[in-house]
């Protein structure tokens, strides 16, 4: 069982969204999951997700980095957890992360091994509750 039982993806690139979502399907086909790849509105969109989700955010949303985002949304729905990944990511950005409210700044995995075994982690399952491996 995951400790979460909804996930919103919030990325500007498709392909990453979509893949999140079919890791996530693998992962915990259980736990409900809508991506956010359209930014128009996306404050007010946020603040209406379901209580106690996870919300995966990158870094750079059009071109702007989504810390602000980040403390606006921590500040209106404390109950959401919010992990914010990167394609690089600096110890600068690691700490704006967690300033921001952040739970965790991570950077994207680079292949769909490393991705499920990124959201088996967030979720809280063992490899073998989510279908998968152990990963060294």
């Amino acid at each position: 069982m995951s400790r979460f039982e909804h996930v919103v993806i919030v990325d500007d690139e498709l392909d990453h969204a979509v893949i999140s979502r079919l890791v996530l399907a693998q992962v915990a086909p259980e736990v409900a999951v809508d991506t956010f790849t359209d930014l128009q509105g996306l404050g007010a969109r946020l603040a209406k997700v379901t209580p106690q989700s996870l919300v995966v955010m990158d870094r750079m949303l059009n071109g702007a980095e989504s810390f602000g985002l980040i403390e606006q949304l921590k500040a209106a729905r404390p109950d959401l957890t919010v992990v914010l990944v990167s394609a690089v990511l600096s110890a600068q950005d690691t700490q704006r992360a967690a300033e921001a409210g952040a739970m965790l700044a991570a950077e994207k995995p680079g292949d769909l091994i490393a991705w499920r075994a990124f959201f088996t982690d967030l979720l809280g399952r063992r490899p073998a509750e989510s279908g998968g491996s152990a990963v060294a």
